[in-house]
């Protein structure tokens, strides 16, 4: 027969040191990160970067505040015809309808605003050859796929309060173009 347990601890039992530790360390990383800016927070972020992470209080909010960015998004995508003429091709989403709302969570805006990230070549890439495959499988295949980042830069409220108010700057920034295959290799 297996020993007995022993008995729970009492309800009002006093923490160990370990736990007194434990929450000195955080009480200490979170302090430490709201101090990030002043020369003693910076010091001490050395030492409780790991804390803050298992915290996830080593954030940024930029999207809420301070400073909400200043400027929208989006995907532009350009193809050309075998002969060099341009045809359009439909990004996932595209821009924000006239209401400026969408939907709930949609996985395309979730692909289509990673694909926006100047790192994410390879999921460009593959949109554009998804989308040679799709035209070769219409009958209208494609020579090229050109893809780029349209931003429309927000006018400040400071700004907007101006009569007549400024129109937004749009900036465009190139990215790929993808050469589509040619032939039966172009079907899917």
């Amino acid at each position: 027969m297996a020993p007995p347990l022993p008995p729970p601890p009492p309800a009002g039992a006093a923490p160990s040191w370990w736990q007194h530790a434990l929450v000195v360390v955080f009480l200490v990383a979170t302090a430490a990160s709201l101090g990030k800016e002043t020369a003693p927070g910076r010091a001490v972020r050395t030492l409780t970067g790991p804390p803050e992470r298992a915290l996830g209080i080593w954030q940024s909010w930029g999207m809420f505040g301070p400073n909400p960015p200043l400027g929208t998004s989006w995907l532009r995508v350009a193809g050309a015809a075998p002969d060099g003429s341009p045809v359009a091709v439909a990004p996932l989403v595209g821009p924000l309808p006239a209401t400026g709302l969408r939907g709930l969570y949609e996985r395309p805006v979730k692909l289509e605003r990673s694909m926006l990230d100047g790192t994410k070549t390879a999921l460009r890439t593959s949109f554009a050859k998804w989308r040679c495959r799709q035209a070769a499988a219409a009958g209208r295949p494609l020579a090229r796929v050109s893809l780029a980042k349209e931003t429309f830069r927000t006018v400040s409220p400071a700004k907007r309060q101006q009569q007549p108010p400024p129109a937004g700057a749009v900036k465009w920034t190139d990215f790929e173009t993808v050469f589509c295959p040619r032939g039966p290799a172009a079907a899917p």
